[in-house]
């Protein structure tokens, strides 16, 4: 009788077996993500009808071999970053706690695919998040936060973000005490990299974005002071990872969001010390996302109260607006520093004084001519507008750098929209009343001017010109007196028309026209005739017949 062999380790064909097993799940992971990795959807799909995700999530995510655990799970990051289909079926909650376990493995590989499987399953539709915190996630994720590794402290900050961004429940259940003295605390880490950082400063701008009350949250966390910082850092060489433009535009958004739901919570960003930085980025002519992020900033904070509005304004902050709008020309990010100068403007007219004291308002004349679209035109217009309203100081700077010439294009031009149109006549108005000198508008004494603009163009005329011996002379021999006669022959000429137009009908038996008031109504009518008087007759009769 043969005996059994005695213990001992394992016979090698056994041992072959298993490495032979091994490899294969190495090589079929690895294949499965290389395949992925072309983007081609029916690949996606393939795998999907081919039940792929069972064998990922069920014994391949739970290998005892650390590569292949982390092959699995950024297949299913992929997968279901591009189809609903396969976070659909991950959140099943026994399946989604073979994710959620990943968080708590002792290789850092792991944890970081693990994070970013979450991530992504998370990004990708609402329900995905609130199943992945009805699972518990939640709670590995806070626990890496205190992780001494900062790559795996970076990954689980970006699937928190993604979960935050994914709706108010999630937001809610992030946004503990807890959790925010964490984040702050990793934020002025002497040892954080700018990278966490900047997740960090992402994930409050998402929270943020909820309103006043997640904001005042956030920023009541002592989470303003640490994102200004990021913005200043980031700027330097000396920084941790060197200068990252892209880590100042999440800093200056992020600050952008918090000073956007209320007076408090902008003046906090002001007293943290960021506008001085965002000045400075403004004019950053390497890199349009810092300026844009920064502009946004130095906008939520001038458009809240007069107080604010200097903070910006202050210190070269006008001077810094109107060289942006330069760096701007052309495209729609202008938009910000146009309403930027606009709110400035229109709290005091010292404030709209300032806003034209830097080139004579010429930047935001171009910022209309130059409008990346509609949108960044009514802006031109109506910062143009509160400038103009103030007064002689402001108005006669813009009247003299084009303005008028511009908006009465505008307000002309067939194809501009409505609003576009009300806008731009709403600020000719107050240029032309606020500029305080005839010569500005006397251009507009013409028939080819609109009746709404010239009626006010002829009520100045009417009521200043009297008094100003050399308004009188220039209105001569500029040709304004000729034109002037011109617009009252074009005005009676309309009058016949009419009723030569209503005697046709009468005969014809056709409808009859709409009442046609003339190019001039009864007050325009009443100060052109007063402008004449201020002429001798035999003059006034020479251009009006000649």
């Amino acid at each position: 009788m043969r005996l059994p062999s005695p213990p001992g380790p394992l016979h090698k064909p056994v041992s072959e077996a298993l490495v032979e097993f091994q490899k294969a799940k190495t090589k079929f992971v690895n294949t499965v993500n290389e395949l992925l990795a072309k983007g081609d959807p029916g690949v996606d799909v393939a795998f999907l009808e081919g039940n792929l995700l069972p064998m990922l999530y069920n014994p391949l995510v739970q290998d005892v071999v650390p590569s292949v655990q982390v092959a699995a799970l950024d297949a299913l990051k992929t997968l279901t970053s591009s189809t609903e289909r396969a976070g659909d079926e991950l959140t099943a909650p026994e399946i989604l706690q073979n994710l959620v376990a990943s968080l708590r493995h002792e290789n850092r590989r792991v944890i970081i695919s693990g994070t970013c499987a979450l991530q992504s399953l998370a990004a990708k539709k609402a329900s995905h998040a609130a199943a992945i915190v009805d699972s518990g996630a939640l709670v590995p994720l806070r626990a890496l936060l205190e992780s001494f590794d900062v790559e795996v402290k970076e990954s689980a900050v970006r699937a928190m973000t993604a979960l935050a961004d994914a709706g108010e429940g999630p937001k809610e259940a992030l946004l503990d005490d807890a959790t925010l003295e964490a984040l702050v605390v990793n934020m002025n880490a002497g040892d954080s990299s700018i990278a966490l950082r900047t997740a960090i400063a992402r994930f409050f701008d998402v929270c943020s974005g909820y309103g006043a009350g997640s904001a005042a949250r956030v920023m009541d966390s002592g989470a303003t002071a640490s994102v200004a910082a990021l913005a200043r850092d980031a700027a330097s060489t000396h920084a941790a990872g060197g200068a990252s433009p892209k880590s100042r535009a999440v800093a200056f958004a992020c600050l952008a969001q918090m000073a956007r739901h209320g007076d408090h919570l902008a003046a906090a960003v002001v007293d943290a010390g960021a506008v001085p930085d965002a000045l400075a980025a403004l004019i950053d002519a390497e890199h349009a996302g810092v300026r844009e992020a920064a502009a946004a900033m130095a906008r939520e904070i001038a458009s809240k109260t007069p107080e604010l509005a200097e903070a910006v304004a202050a210190d070269g902050g006008v001077a810094a607006l109107v060289q942006n709008l330069r760096l701007e020309r052309g495209e729609q990010r202008a938009i910000l520093s146009t309403q930027t100068l606009g709110f400035i403007a229109d709290f005091r007219p010292s404030f709209a004084a300032a806003a034209v004291g830097v080139d004579q308002g010429r930047c935001l004349v171009e910022a209309m001519e130059c409008a990346a679209d509609g949108d960044a035109s009514i802006a031109a217009a109506w910062a143009m507008g509160c400038v103009a309203r103030h007064g002689q100081e402001s108005a006669a700077p813009l009247a003299r750098s084009g303005a008028i010439k511009v908006l009465l294009a505008s307000y002309v031009n067939p194809v501009v929209s409505d609003a576009l149109r009300d806008r731009s006549k709403a600020t000719l108005k107050a240029l032309i009343r606020n500029c305080g000198d005839l010569a500005l508008i006397e251009p507009l004494v013409s028939d080819a001017t609109p009746p709404v603009i010239l009626r006010h163009v002829l009520g100045e005329f009417g009521e200043k010109l009297a008094a100003d011996v050399g308004a009188k002379r220039s209105f001569v021999t500029s040709g304004g007196l000729m034109r002037l006669q011109g617009v009252l022959k074009a005005h009676e000429r309309g009058l016949e028309d009419a009723a030569k137009a209503i005697e046709d009908a009468k005969k014809t038996g056709d409808a009859p026209p709409p009442p046609h008031e003339g190019l001039l109504d009864g007050r325009a009518l009443k100060d052109a005739k007063s402008i004449n008087s201020n002429f001798p007759p035999e003059v006034v009769s020479y251009y009006l017949y000649c």
